[in-house]
């Protein structure tokens, strides 16, 4: 079963941001909260909150992203079925623990797992 970046399934939240740089489909981003939401694809640390792209959105443009449900996302390292992941560079990778095992910056956990370099499914927020 093969999925495209960037497809959501039933029951997903989606939320309309302003690109803060050029954004592609099914990229992680970072939202930032203000009157107008804007979002760029998340830096390599993980920075959170997080939402993935459902299109591809031009800089300064408005566009729409996931922040709650099931989208298909591209895979840094393998993600297994049920593991935590978390953004990075724009893609998920699993999500490391603080030394009292607390996950760190996490985005969701995966549904469908991908090895590096494919497509898998992350349910955003669905911890």
């Amino acid at each position: 079963m093969a999925y495209e970046a960037g497809e959501f399934f039933p029951g997903a939240r989606v939320q309309r941001v302003t690109a803060s740089a050029d954004i592609a489909k099914g990229a992680v981003v970072t939202i930032t909260p203000a009157a107008a939401s804007t979002a760029a694809a998340c830096a390599k640390d993980g920075v959170g909150p997080f939402a993935v792209a459902i299109e591809a959105v031009a800089n300064g443009k408005t566009g729409r992203a996931v922040t709650k449900g099931e989208v298909s996302v591209d895979c840094s390292g393998n993600c297994y079925t049920g593991a935590v992941v978390t953004g990075s560079g724009g893609k998920v990778k699993v999500c490391g623990t603080d030394p009292s095992g607390n996950w760190i910056k996490p985005l969701g956990r995966m549904t469908v797992g991908g090895a590096n370099g494919t497509v898998g499914v992350v349910d955003v927020g669905g911890l």
